[in-house]
């Protein structure tokens, strides 16, 4: 046998977790592709509502009150005669609304409270803190009353109330992890680079809270959902005029003993929702933080290659962060 024969073969290299995309890690999960295609559709049927519904959502007819599913209703009609399945579809619109606002409102205060509570000196950093834990034992259909005192019950008041309850919320989990990060080796590192603190927030310390802050605002998502629905049927929330799967939902359930079909088809569908938001928001997580994705051998590749592929072997120290990598290189170009 000659030498060459003894050589070993080279291992293949492990692949770099990061460089995976996003969308097919979150393809690869079962809840997040049950997330996508449920939000996909929600946002298709409050797209299409605004040029198109099966019927006029103001069109009533008494005579057709309480119809089954059939052919015409697919999923029936209410008392006087409208139809369910147009009403569910506009009522997406009023949804993705609500969940927007509020993630957007609670995702601007959250991050910003809690760098505020996680960064600033003495004093003030306790006091943020203490009031960022009153405000938490603030429950959203308090901030819904005290808002609609004087506003009135609207869209408004529902996005307003779950982003300050959520909010808050949000702050209080992300404080921890931001002084975590903020004290950190690579952020030091990136200080003593001549990284500005602006800048260190930005490419460090938010990146590496990214993913906690995801799971937060699926969170929020799925509350605005419930709290649209619990705050409609008090009479705080969407006014009856506009489409909602909370009004549908408050307006049928006086009636569940006549038409028990009419309460459970907004029911399915906010409880859907509610799922899917959540589970499509632990599938982002896992795919943004490179230490939770599982590489997936290619077609056809050997065993060994899906063995290494698995992480059986020692992985490899990973590449320096291209964020500290830019702050040494403009440090060591200064004069």
């Amino acid at each position: 046998m000659t030498a060459a024969g003894l050589v070993r073969p080279a291992e293949p290299e492990e692949p770099d977790l990061r460089r995976i995309p996003l969308w097919r890690a979150v393809w690869r999960s079962g809840g997040g592709r049950y997330g996508a295609v449920i939000i996909a559709l929600v946002l298709i049927s409050a797209a299409l509502s605004l040029v198109w519904t099966p019927y006029a959502l103001q069109q009533t007819d008494t005579s057709q009150g309480w119809l089954g599913p059939s052919v015409p209703h697919p999923l029936g009609t209410d008392l006087i005669g409208r139809d369910t399945l147009s009403w569910l579809i506009a009522g997406s619109r009023t949804t993705v609304v609500i969940v927007l606002g509020s993630v957007l409102l609670a995702g601007v205060l959250g991050v910003g409270l809690g760098i505020l509570s996680a960064l600033l000196p003495g004093r003030l950093r306790e006091s943020l803190v203490v009031a960022v834990d009153i405000l938490v034992a603030l429950p959203v259909l308090l901030i819904a009353i005290l808002l609609a005192a004087p506003f009135g019950g609207s869209l408004a008041v529902v996005v307003l109330a779950v982003g300050i309850g959520a909010g808050v919320n949000v702050a209080r989990v992300l404080r921890p992890e931001i002084t975590r990060a903020a004290q950190s080796d690579f952020v030091l590192a990136s200080r003593a680079c001549g990284s500005g603190t602006m800048r260190r927030l930005r490419d460090h310390v938010i990146p590496t809270v990214g993913p906690l802050l995801v799971v937060q605002l699926s969170q929020v998502a799925g509350l605005a959902l419930l709290s649209e629905a619990g705050l409609t049927f008090l009479g705080y929330g969407a006014p009856a005029s506009t489409p909602s799967w909370g009004r549908s939902l408050a307006e049928a359930q006086h009636f569940i003993g006549v038409a028990p079909l009419s309460v459970m088809w907004p029911g399915l569908v906010i409880a859907a929702t509610v799922l899917a938001v959540n589970l499509f928001g632990d599938a982002l997580r896992d795919a943004l933080d490179p230490r939770r994705r599982t590489p997936v051998a290619a077609p056809g590749a050997a065993p060994q290659d899906a063995a290494a592929l698995s992480g059986q072997r020692p992985a490899t120290a990973p590449p320096p962060s291209p964020a500290l990598e830019r702050d040494a290189a403009t440090a060591g170009s200064a004069p």
